[in-house]
């Protein structure tokens, strides 16, 4: 993205700084574009019109963009693994705080995922089956998990603190996540059908945008002043 001429725009580039192209400007602001799984195309939210901030798709081209919700407020787009949804928030809801909702890629009925609290920062299953929230309800942030299907959440991760951030393994057994039980934030693992968490950091800074890679290890950042990124062999770290 890029705001050179007054507006946020959509631009491509090569890795290596080569071949810039612009794909989406408009009379409002793009922002949050992310590549659809086959990347033929990616979503981003627009408030362009008379919109707030709904949820736009185009073709890895750019050009013309399709208008997927008109509830406003939206933030956060995230496809679903096989394409079909993509999941965002909105706080424009009937209660006035971030709940999350699901759209169909091509179009379609707007569906509400959550409404009971604060809920935001969903991470979709590596089999699309479950979503992991970040949930308030008045006393520090929880981390829950949504059945698709059913739509029902199941709490993970209830300390009386903040638990949030929280990432799949690339096999889907297992969760990371962030929480400040000892005053700053330190990185914990727990199995992704619930259970008990380990702590796998044990540093005076605060850790956090923790990510699997597929060789067993977790990539996570460290900030103590300077921001720095470490990374550590996960399994190694788990009790036996």
């Amino acid at each position: 993205m890029s705001d050179r001429n007054g507006s946020s725009e959509i631009f491509v580039i090569a890795p290596d700084g080569t071949g810039e192209e612009l794909l989406i400007t408009s009379d409002g602001d793009e922002f949050g574009p992310q590549w659809s799984p086959d990347g033929s195309g990616f979503a981003f939210v627009s408030d362009r019109g008379d919109s707030d901030g709904d949820v736009y798709v185009a073709t890895a081209s750019g050009g013309d963009a399709q208008r997927l919700t008109s509830i406003g407020g939206a933030n956060g787009v995230q496809w679903s693994p096989d394409g079909s949804w993509i999941l965002f928030v909105s706080q424009n809801t009937e209660s006035g705080q971030a709940q999350l909702f699901m759209v169909p890629s091509g179009g379609g009925d707007l569906r509400q995922l959550t409404s009971d609290g604060y809920n935001a920062g969903g991470e979709w299953s590596p089999d699309g089956s479950q979503i992991l929230v970040n949930h308030h309800s008045g006393e520090g942030f929880d981390i829950g998990v949504i059945d698709v299907a059913s739509g029902e959440m199941t709490m993970l991760a209830t300390e009386p603190a903040w638990e949030v951030g929280a990432r799949y393994s690339p096999d889907g057994e297992w969760i990371v996540y962030q929480g400040n039980m000892e005053g700053n934030f330190e990185l914990y693992v727990m199995p992704a059908a619930g259970g008990e968490a380990t702590r796998v950091t044990m540093t005076d800074a605060d850790e956090g945008n923790a990510r699997f890679t597929t060789d067993g290890h977790l990539y996570y950042q460290v900030a103590e002043g300077d921001t720095d990124l470490w990374y550590m062999d996960v399994e190694a770290a788990l009790p036996e």
